[in-house]
């Protein structure tokens, strides 16, 4: 509601959800009739257009909604409501009131929020690619808040190697631009609900592509290995021009901006895999060196769905076609910002 009146404000203002809280104040006789109070907050709260608090604004249009004979849910208050009375037991139920004299009673039951669910389908996860702005970083946990271009405030896991990147992105945003890409819920219109893991990101710094993780210092690390580098006897080392095809190659793939850097691992039988985590599906290619072969595979960690695919590389061309061939075996699996 508020940011429908403020379509300019990216960040709620001070103390605006700690205005929302309620407290358990008091218990009844019989131990069974709990009363719930508003948290006081000394902070100056902005009103809505018509001049109502913006609490007593959502607790009104609730209340209308679920005394109306065929109440329509916005889409918004899905997640809200579906998640609110979700324990409630057949034989109990929320009174709720615009008052405090409870003069007007409006009942929430199993059987209402059943009732406004009932068109309701559950949210799908998948993998968002969201454009976006840190927010903060927290520094003694995983936590990340991002910002969406459309204004909408998302908190999100990121892993540990990218915490100190994303902080200093934070300190120095007017060089970034960021992408993000990692496990979400959509709704059943594709919209996006929530971003619950970060699991790789693509920045622009200053107009130049960087990636995380970083295939460049990777690809480094497997051309200097020498005989013996994987126990001391086995692993041969990797031929600097397969090493430098498949460079060319994620230059390609990923220069656009629009697909993840891959995870990469050497293996001493002259094999490099690479890895995409994309939501629940796990994408894994393995680039044979010596004959410049790709063979792929996604797997649905929910689903248990498979898909193959395998290719050849061209030692001597710019491999347009297995770019292409690789950007639709895994674009299929990201959704972009859907708001």
């Amino acid at each position: 509601m508020y940011r429908s009146e403020n379509p300019g404000r990216r960040n709620l203002p001070k103390g605006f959800r700690d205005s929302f809280k309620l407290n358990l104040t008091d218990l009844k006789d019989g131990s069974a009739i709990t009363e719930f109070t508003r948290e006081e907050v000394q902070v100056s709260m902005p009103a809505t257009a018509a001049g109502t608090d913006y609490f007593e604004y959502a607790r009104d249009r609730f209340n209308e909604i679920i005394q109306a004979a065929q109440p329509q849910l916005p889409k918004e208050l899905i997640p809200i409501v579906e998640k609110f009375g979700k324990n409630l037991l057949d034989t109990e139920q929320l009174d709720l009131s615009n008052d405090e004299s409870f003069s007007n009673v409006y009942t929430y039951n199993r059987a209402k929020r059943l009732t406004l669910l009932s068109n309701w389908q559950p949210p799908t996860s998948g993998c968002a690619l969201l454009l976006c702005m840190i927010d903060w970083v927290s520094i003694s946990s995983q936590d990340t808040k991002i910002i969406l271009d459309s204004g909408k405030e998302i908190e999100a896991l990121h892993p540990s190697f990218l915490k100190e990147k994303l902080r200093e992105i934070h300190k120095e945003s007017e060089k970034y631009q960021l992408k993000v890409i990692g496990k979400a819920k959509f709704s059943a219109d594709n919209e996006l609900l929530s971003l619950q893991e970060i699991q790789h990101i693509i920045i622009f710094n200053e107009g130049q592509l960087e990636v995380y993780p970083s295939f460049e210092n990777r690809l480094n690390e497997f051309r200097a290995l020498q005989t013996g580098w994987f126990d001391g006897e086995e692993g041969e080392p990797f031929e600097k021009d397969a090493i430098d095809i498949l460079r060319r190659l994620l230059n390609k793939l990923l220069t656009p901006g629009n697909i993840p850097a891959p995870y990469l691992y050497a293996h001493p039988e002259n094999e490099i895999t690479l890895e995409w985590t994309l939501g629940n599906v796990e994408v894994v290619a393995t680039y044979f060196c010596a004959d410049q072969r790709f063979d792929m595979f996604s797997f649905n960690k929910d689903t248990d769905a498979r898909e193959d695919v395998s290719f050849n590389l061209d030692t001597e061309g710019d491999n347009d076609t297995a770019a292409s061939l690789i950007e639709e075996f895994i674009g299929k699996f990201i959704t972009g910002e859907s708001e």
